[in-house]
Formats: C-alpha cells, sequence, structure tokens
C-alpha cells in the first residue's frame, strides 16, 4: 500500500521552492468560481456551490501540517490583475464569513449544553428526591422513571454536543480558516 506522501503527490502537484501541495483550479473566466444567480459585485458576490465543494474536500484531505498554495489558471485573452485581486478579495471574505458563522453556531450549541446540563441536573434530583419521599405506587413511580430517564437523556445530549459537534464545528472553522490564508495565484495559458 502507498504511504499517505506518495498519494498525496500522486492527486496533487508540489511545488518544491516553498514544499506545498497545489490545488488547481481551471477556469474559462474569472466568473467561474462565484454563483451566475448572485447580481453583487465580486468582492461580496457568493462563491460557486462547485467551487466551495472543491475546495472543501480538498482541503479537507490535505494534512493540517501540509502547506498549500491555491493555482487558479485563466485563458491568457482573460488575464486582469484587478478581478484577480477582487477575486482574492472575495474568496477571502467568503471563508471569514463562514468562519464567524461556524463560531456564532458553536456559541448558540455551548448555551444549549447550559440548558440541558441544568435540565438533566433538574429531573435526576427530582426523581432522586421523589423516590426517597413519596410513596411507591404506579403512578408515582412512572414520573419518578420520566424523570429519571429525561435527566440521563439531557445530559447524553449534552455530551453528544460536546464531544462530537461542536468537535465537528472547530474542524470546520481550521479548514475555513486555512482556505482564507492559503495563497492564491494566477497563471494565464
Amino acid at each position: 500500500m502507498k504511504n499517505e506522501k506518495k498519494i498525496l503527490k500522486d492527486l496533487y502537484k508540489f511545488n518544491q521552492e516553498t514544499n506545498s501541495y497545489i490545488v488547481e483550479v481551471k477556469l474559462k473566466s474569472y466568473t467561474d468560481i462565484f454563483n451566475e444567480l448572485d447580481p453583487s459585485p465580486i468582492k461580496k458576490r457568493d462563491l460557486d456551490q462547485d467551487f466551495i465543494s472543491y475546495m472543501d474536500d480538498s482541503f479537507e484531505y490535505l494534512p493540517l501540517n501540509c502547506k498549500v498554495e491555491l493555482h487558479f489558471h485563466i485563458p491568457e485573452k482573460y488575464e486582469d490583475i484587478e478581478k484577480e485581486k477582487r477575486i482574492r478579495t472575495g474568496i477571502k471574505n467568503y471563508y471569514d464569513f463562514m468562519m464567524l458563522f461556524v463560531m456564532k453556531q458553536i456559541k448558540k450549541l455551548r448555551k444549549e449544553v447550559g440548558i440541558f446540563i441544568l435540565i438533566s441536573v433538574f429531573s435526576l434530583f427530582t426523581s432522586f428526591f421523589l423516590s426517597s419521599t413519596v410513596e411507591t405506587n404506579y403512578f408515582y413511580k412512572i414520573i419518578i422513571e420520566g424523570f429519571n430517564i429525561g435527566g440521563w437523556v439531557f445530559l447524553w445530549e449534552a455530551i453528544n454536543i460536546i464531544i462530537f459537534k461542536i468537535r465537528k464545528l472547530k474542524d470546520e472553522i481550521v479548514r475555513y480558516e486555512r482556505i482564507s490564508t492559503t495563497p492564491i495565484n494566477f497563471f494565464s495559458k
């Protein structure tokens, strides 16, 4: 079986001078990476969904300890330095916005965790208190079990959010920051 570096070098070009993997994108025109239906100026325009998927997939597979460069290839007749600057700004703005969006999601999830833990503690305490003070007929047993099960369910959901959901979102932030700060080069052919 091939080792990881060999596979990566088969999939991506490698720049020996900068010791970086190269993610290449071939364009017919500068507007190819932007959403065709968005009438905003280029530096504020949404990126094309296919381009976003390609970027996310490419950067997800490249290990974090590897440097990456983004190379756009454009036909020579369309070469325009000003558009290239706006595209760099547009890509950076998009991924900076996505980082901010995900950070807000994490903040919201942390609030939910706090609420779930409070509900869990309240339910488990109520279950414990009722089981030690109330007579044990079937109706009270059902109520006590409901509080007990509810408490554990809310505690599990809090743990699930902390361990799985927030961790996944933090990985997204790292990927978005990496894409946002990746050097972008344009080449005309």
